[in-house]
């Protein structure tokens, strides 16, 4: 009987799939089988391990039936050799056999108590499974057991794979906040890492995950880099969770604490003291912050990571545009060696195209291999749909809206046009500027539609001229658009907390950040972020934990204008942001939808 590989009965799998999907409207498939069959059938055949074998097979068994329906049978598929594929390491005390068995060498006293196994005993065998995983992470912090590197590997991936369904608490430690089971399943990622991005979706509780990572460690002192709008929230999160001590770092000379805090630019002015401090881990908000190499901010946390044993990066966006945004990232994580180091990363995933200026990296390249390196190193991201079922969506509106003087606005564009294109690229943010103030009229109309109708709303709005507008349109109500910390507090709890008060104005800069303005449901973006992961921020500061209602997101666009463009574009670069995190791979080569929105949007205006 003739053998087929694994990798055609796969393919057949996902198209038998898709077939279904469209004859039927339904999933013929579960959803995270499908995101493996995808991941594998997007990798070339040659570069087929075992771990991807095992793991096509396990999907062939499952769905035998559904394959000898369609006249495929198991036995003429080809099983390849599990017997010889032992993850097997010189010297390691934890290793995973291709039968997702966890092998645990030399077993200590303690270990031996634990699981109640004899003396004669050597090894202890153990399904990799979450129960499990939770049993053995104390052996692990405690470094009574290590982990083989391929061992880990294989953890991170079934940890990054886990469903909602298949979640649960067990880590067995009593918080003053109880953790949701993801938030738990980050943790003990966090906990077997150690060197971390946690690039979970806005709103998931990233600080709190990292909060209780550093107190079962008992990774102290630690301290916590962020934003300086976010010193706050930091003080607050801190407080919810544990009973630790916290300090803001500033000019008065700093006490023994628990947990520093302190904002990215002033962190150079306490690195003798931080360096005597003896810290056991650090933390770094918005992490993205650190996408720019060659900043002063990034070369700072460069130098005060020496030795720090947990290193921890929170960012729902670490991807803004590009992969080179991650690679300042992993290089304060000490990840980039896992990729070759910053030379490879560079040549392999960011398209390196020859200018007259040098190398450009700012395409994107090889995104299925990233991503999956990223989840087996030290990267893990859980999105609201996939661990928070009850959390209620989010929904993406398009308002369009007319320009009352379109006539001016084409004299505007006219004038801009004129300009040679050094100058329109300069310019281009007083032409946007002055699209929105256009349309103001008609954002009003809107506003007070909503608040007729007795609603919270939180608007947004990019440009400093139309926030100043919007307050003097609505002078009584909440704002956060000021540097100002305590200010900030103050607002969002004043529109969280007062029900007469319904309306807050916000800037992209300053609100997009760690800010839950929960209490509305609807979000007014009068103007748009050039990023739309920024624009994601926007809306999630009303779609996170402790939403009760369906959000909406409300996009207000001059029709005929440079706002359509944007917007059109913004929608395209979205698509290479997810592709970078996600699980579910496709063949496309997604880094042609990446050009420069400027330049994009100036050829479009010119056409």
């Amino acid at each position: 009987m003739k053998k087929y590989p694994i990798q055609n009965a796969l393919k057949f799998l996902h198209e038998l799939h898709n077939s279904y999907i469209e004859m039927e409207d339904e999933q013929l498939l579960e959803r995270c089988d499908c995101s493996k069959i995808k991941a594998a059938i997007s990798i070339p055949d040659a570069k087929w391990n075992s771990k991807i074998l095992y793991s096509g097979w396990e999907i062939i068994v499952k769905y035998q039936e559904i394959l000898v329906d369609n006249g495929y049978t198991v036995d003429c598929i080809e099983k390849p050799d599990f017997e010889n594929t032992v993850c097997n390491r010189t010297g390691s005390n934890i290793m995973i056999y291709d039968d997702n068995k966890i092998i645990i060498k030399n077993i200590s006293e303690c270990v031996r108590e634990q699981f109640k196994i004899s003396c004669s005993e050597q090894d202890l065998i153990l399904d990799l499974n979450l129960g499990n995983l939770y049993k053995i992470i104390g052996s692990i912090v405690s470094g009574v057991i290590a982990l083989d590197k391929e061992c880990l590997k294989r953890i991170n991936i079934f940890l990054n794979d886990l469903t909602e369904n298949d979640m649960f608490c067990g880590l067995g430690y009593v918080f003053k906040q109880k953790l949701k089971p993801f938030q738990e399943v980050g943790t003990l990622f966090m906990l077997m890492n150690k060197k971390v991005l946690l690039g979970d979706e806005m709103g998931l509780g990233k600080s709190l995950q990292a909060i209780t990572t550093v107190d079962i460690a008992d990774a102290y002192p630690c301290l916590i880099v962020c934003p300086s709008s976010l010193k706050y929230n930091w003080q607050d999160e801190i407080g919810k969770a544990t009973e630790r001590s916290v300090l803001f770092l500033n000019s008065i000379n700093p006490t023994d604490k628990h947990f520093y805090i302190i904002n990215y630019e002033s962190l150079h002015k306490h690195m003798p003291f931080l360096k005597e401090l003896g810290l056991k881990s650090i933390i770094f908000d918005e992490s993205h912050y650190l996408k720019n190499g060659d900043a002063k901010r990034t070369k700072n946390c460069l130098n005060v990571v020496k030795n720090i044993e947990y290193r921890i990066e929170l960012s729902g966006t670490a991807v803004l545009k590009t992969p080179i945004d991650l690679v300042s990232q992993l290089t304060v994580l000490n990840r980039i060696e896992s990729f070759g180091g910053k030379d490879k990363f560079l040549e392999k995933y960011c398209k390196p195209s020859k200018t007259t200026f040098g190398t450009d990296y700012s395409g994107a390249s090889n995104l299925n291999e990233l991503a999956l390196e990223l989840r087996e190193s030290c990267f893990i991201r859980r999105t609201k749909k996939e661990v928070l079922s009850e959390l209620p969506e989010k929904i993406r509106t398009k308002v369009m809206v007319d320009v009352p003087n379109l006539t001016e606005y084409k004299r505007t564009l006219k004038d801009f046009l004129n300009l040679d294109k050094k100058c329109k690229v300069k310019k281009i943010e007083e032409f946007r500027q002055a699209v929105a103030e256009f349309k103001l009229v008609m954002i009003k109309e809107i506003i007070d539609d909503f608040l007729a109708n007795n609603q919270k709303i939180v608007v947004f709005a990019y440009h400093k001229n139309i926030q100043n507008k919007l307050i003097e349109m609505y002078p009584d109500a909440c704002r956060i658009i000021s540097e100002d910390s305590a200010l900030q507090d103050f607002n969002k709890k004043s529109f969280q907390d007062d029900d007469s008060k319904r309306i807050i104005i916000c800037s992209f800069r300053i609100a997009n950040m760690g800010v839950d303005l929960t209490a509305a449901s609807n979000v007014i973006l009068t103007e748009m972020d050039w990023c739309p992961a920024i624009n994601n921020q926007a809306e999630d500061r009303c779609h996170r934990i402790g939403q009760h209602s369906s959000v909406n997101a409300w996009y207000i666009i001059a029709k005929d204008t440079i706002e359509e463009h944007i917007w059109n574009i913004c929608e395209r670069k979205r698509e290479i942001i997810e592709k970078i995190y996600a699980k579910d791979y496709t063949h496309n080569d997604i880094s042609k939808l990446y050009d420069s929105i400027i330049e994009e949007v100036i050829d479009l205006l010119e056409d």
